[in-house]
């Protein structure tokens, strides 16, 4: 889940919070990260596409089926770019692509790891 902020102008400053949790092979993996950063953006019409880049830090809890957890921080960023369609009033549909690049400490050993991914989202105006 992702719960973000932004102003109503095509360009400026964002801030985001993303949770997620989901069971793997022998454990359950949780984890948060909250990220800031800005973006540029044009609106023409009912359209608009914007490109950005935010930077972040949290972590990853990891729960063993057979009792015990361990977790790492991450620290990492991510550019971004997409478009939006104005639906009327204060809300836009966002459609959303971004390559997130994060590094995790695990114990004593660090790893980067590249994550493309992308996201649709409804965009309300505060």
């Amino acid at each position: 889940m992702r719960v973000a902020v932004r102003g109503r102008a095509p360009s400026g400053f964002s801030a985001a919070l993303e949770l997620a949790s989901g069971p793997g092979s022998g454990f359950v993996e949780t984890s948060a990260f909250i990220a800031g950063g800005y973006h540029l953006g044009v609106e023409r019409g009912r359209w608009g596409c914007f490109a950005g880049v935010e930077v972040g830090a949290g972590f990853v809890a990891r729960s063993l089926d057979g009792g015990g957890t361990a977790w790492s921080p991450l620290v990492g960023g991510a550019p971004h770019a997409g478009v939006t369609l104005r639906l009327g009033g204060r809300a836009a549909l966002a459609l959303e692509a971004a390559v997130a690049i994060l590094w995790a400490r695990d114990g004593r050993v660090d790893s980067a790891a590249i994550l493309p991914g992308g996201r649709l989202g409804l965009f309300v105006d505060l």
